[in-house]
């Protein structure tokens, strides 16, 4: 009998300080979605004085450093490609209970053509820590593990009266440690896009619509299969001393899923140090959702051009 209550009160022990260590994970979790929303409150109002300068009478615009405006290239326009290599990371509230931190780490290389056409290459490594149940985490325990691979080729035109297209390819790949870490799927995912500079925006602002047709080609029999088309309208807006603006949301229609629409806003700022270093923020919030990828997320960059 007294080994037995020795056994009992170990395992007693043992329950207390799982329980313990869970309040505290929790704890820190919900200060990260404070500290989350309360840099969200400050983008905000960066955004009212950024989107507002943006659009200043001509005479103010003329007095913006336009020989540096000119030459700036913050990496929004997916025909003028740079060669950088980004550290990511996003907090997303998939709005079904379940939350993600995805840290993804992206290079970015151009090659450049004769006539002004020039080749953009991309490649997405993402970590993801997420607590989605699944055949590995039936529990809904918070793990950690590699994502699907992302690989983007698109070849691009020179400027022609302020107008540019392109079109590519993207690829994913079904590298996935765990199933709540990816898709199981290869996908492909051909797209065409333009981009167009009206003359009234300050130089280096710009428009685009990309169209994306995304859809799986194999992988896990047993998981879903993929067809969406995306649609990225957008617009940029170069700001005095190296800051920008981007409004780009990716509407989604989810044809395996009888044709529902998903409609987020976005919204990314950010700034350009001198020529090499480039930090911003992006928010995204669901609007139209009757299909749920997530409900918000928020991601935080850091860019190095070499």
């Amino acid at each position: 009998m007294f080994f037995l209550r020795q056994k009992r009160s170990f395992f007693s022990d043992l329950r207390h300080e799982e329980r313990k260590r869970e309040r505290l994970a929790l704890e820190s979790f919900m200060s990260f979605r404070f500290l989350v929303r309360l840099v969200f409150s400050y983008g905000i109002v960066f955004l009212a004085s950024a989107i507002s300068t943006s659009f200043a009478a001509p005479e103010v615009l003329s007095k913006m450093p336009r020989p540096l405006a000119s030459v700036i290239n913050f990496g929004e326009d997916f025909t003028r490609p740079l060669a950088r290599f980004d550290v990511r990371l996003k907090y997303q509230d998939k709005g079904d209970g379940s939350d993600a931190l995805v840290n993804t780490y992206r290079v970015d290389y151009p090659l450049l053509l004769r006539n002004g056409w020039n080749i953009a290459t991309r490649v997405d490594l993402p970590m993801i820590s997420n607590d989605t149940q699944g055949p590995d985490n039936r529990e809904g325990r918070w793990g950690l593990g590699l994502g699907d691979t992302l690989t983007q080729v698109i070849v691009a035109s020179p400027e022609a009266n302020r107008f540019r297209y392109g079109t590519g390819l993207r690829a994913i790949w079904p590298s996935a440690t765990e199933q709540q870490f990816g898709s199981g799927k290869y996908q492909l995912a051909p797209m065409v896009g333009a981009v167009y500079a009206p003359s009234c925006l300050a130089e280096g602002s710009f428009v685009k619509f990309i169209w994306r047709e995304e859809f799986s080609v194999g992988g896990d029999a047993g998981r879903t299969d993929i067809h969406r088309s995306v649609l990225n309208p957008g617009a940029s807006f170069t700001l005095p001393r190296q800051f920008y603006a981007d409004l780009s949301p990716e509407i989604k229609i989810n044809w395996q899923d009888n044709a529902k629409w998903f409609v987020p806003f976005n919204l990314t700022v950010g700034k350009k140090f001198g020529k090499k270093l480039i930090v911003s923020l992006e928010w995204n919030q669901a609007l139209v959702k009757q299909y749920r990828p997530y409900d918000w997320e928020l991601e935080a960059r850091v860019g190095y051009f070499f």
